[in-house]
């Protein structure tokens, strides 16, 4: 039930996920320990559906619930928190909220820089959206050397048409193209188009 709630996510079709993530919870709250882990991968889940359809108050308590859990069951230094509290940084800047998104995708960064490396691709993927919420606070800079330091990463980890290093190309550009410095994002846009 989990598998095809997942495939449905993943096509889009969250209407016909939704209540099979439920079904799948409720089966698993019934036939497992609150603290068993599948319980939080599937809450998880859920929230992950109600953050793409824009459903932040439903998705909100469930992202907590999951980090609670997992903070008490993996301790606070483990990368499946940092997983979490990156979730929870995209919630909050989807809403806007950046001062709360800094917050904790400082966090997922600090943790998966300690326990996973400067060259783990979910490192890069937490100072990518750390470089996300520095851009929309006009923090330029320092969202600049975010999103440089992630380039290389991903240039050096995954292949040059790679979904996320275009996302990465893509994201510094249009800073660029929002700071005005139109000389500076028409070549990471055109690089990004170029490889979508």
């Amino acid at each position: 039930m989990r598998n095809l709630a997942l495939l449905y996510n993943s096509l889009g079709r969250y209407t016909e996920a939704e209540p099979l993530y439920l079904k799948a919870l409720e089966m698993r709250k019934r036939l497992l320990q609150e603290e068993h882990p599948y319980i939080a991968i599937t809450l998880n889940n859920l929230a992950l559906l109600y953050d793409s359809l824009g459903k932040y108050m439903e998705a909100e308590p469930l992202y907590l619930k999951v980090l609670e859990k997992r903070k008490r069951i993996l301790g606070e230094e483990h990368p499946k928190v940092a997983m979490t509290l990156n979730n929870l940084a995209l919630l909050y800047y989807h809403q806007g909220h950046y001062n709360e998104a800094e917050k904790f995708s400082l966090q997922a960064v600090k943790i998966d820089k300690h326990f996973l490396g400067e060259e783990n691709p979910d490192f890069a993927t937490d100072l990518h959206n750390l470089a996300l919420i520095y851009s929309a606070q006009k923090r330029y800079g320092e969202a600049e050397i975010s999103f440089l330091r992630v380039m290389e990463i991903k240039q050096r980890s995954l292949p040059k048409d790679h979904p996320l290093l275009t996302d990465t190309i893509y994201a510094l550009g249009k800073m660029y193209k929002q700071m005005g410095c139109y000389d500076k994002a028409e070549p990471f846009c055109i690089k990004a188009l170029d490889t979508r």
